[in-house]
């Protein structure tokens, strides 16, 4: 189980990539760097390649992190089996909604983006 390394300071965790052997290596800072890409505030609405790209990107990202989250719900138990259930739910969904939303191409980005953020802070646990 991949656990964050404390910081240089000792108190700020670190999130590093995540390789257990079972699964496929996961780069958890490179997916939340490009989720915080996507979400982050702007002036105006980002150009259609831009969106494209982080879409692209954050998709991939999330057929991995749905690949871990099933590894770490089947290992778990009880409430935990529970939780992760609903979480890998959610990474599922999205997936399975590319394309065929009827929110725009940012709201999709953006909603892709806080599953996978919110994937890569439970995997880091």
């Amino acid at each position: 189980m991949n656990r964050p390394v404390a910081g240089a300071d000792g108190d700020v965790p670190v999130i590093a990539p995540m390789l257990t052997g079972d699964t496929r290596p996961v780069d958890l800072v490179t997916i939340r760097a490009t989720a915080d890409r996507a979400l982050q505030e702007r002036a105006s609405v980002p150009r259609r390649a831009e969106v494209r790209e982080l879409t692209s990107a954050l998709h991939e990202h999330l057929v991995l992190l749905v690949e871990a989250a099933q590894h770490r719900r089947d290992e778990a138990k009880g409430e935990a089996r529970r939780h992760w259930a609903a979480v890998l739910n959610r990474g599922q969904m999205d997936l399975a909604r590319r394309g065929n939303t009827g929110q725009s191409a940012v709201q999709y980005l953006q909603e892709i983006a806080r599953t996978c953020r919110y994937l890569t802070d439970l995997l880091a646990r």
